[in-house]
């Protein structure tokens, strides 16, 4: 679980460094302890009731960096980009293969049924005609 940090608020502000690290420790043990209540619960139960005239906040919120999925460099994300790119490209061979395939296939049903005109082919679940 990540700690929790003091992004600002006067009260710690003015603080020593010993109390805003009691206060530190106060705030992810009750995260630890009760995990089910909000953040203004939290802020409540460590610093009193909150008016409007003092913002009180901690990192528990989503931020740019956990968006991007980490810190990684350009060479390395363009390393990415040509390996999705070289994959993407072998799916789509794969696809114009099965296509083509398929077309051959359905020539091979049309010649044989030229060939043999009284044949009635059983009709399966899946034949869903020539589209």
């Amino acid at each position: 679980m990540k700690k929790p940090r003091v992004l600002h608020t006067r009260t710690v502000t003015n603080l020593s460094f010993v109390r805003a690290k009691e206060l530190m420790a106060q705030i992810q043990e009750l995260v630890e302890s009760e995990p089910s209540l909000s953040s203004i619960e939290i802020v409540e139960k460590c610093f009193g009731p909150q008016s409007r005239s003092h913002v009180f906040g901690f990192g528990g919120g989503v931020k740019a960096r956990d968006l991007k999925g980490g810190a990684s460099s350009k060479p390395e994300l363009l390393a990415e980009l040509r390996s999705t790119k070289k994959e993407n490209q072998s799916l789509k061979d794969c696809i114009s293969n099965f296509q083509n395939e398929m077309k051959e296939l359905k020539q091979l049903k049309e010649f044989f049924l030229a060939q043999h005109p009284n044949f009635q082919p059983p009709i399966q679940e899946n034949d869903y005609s020539d589209t």
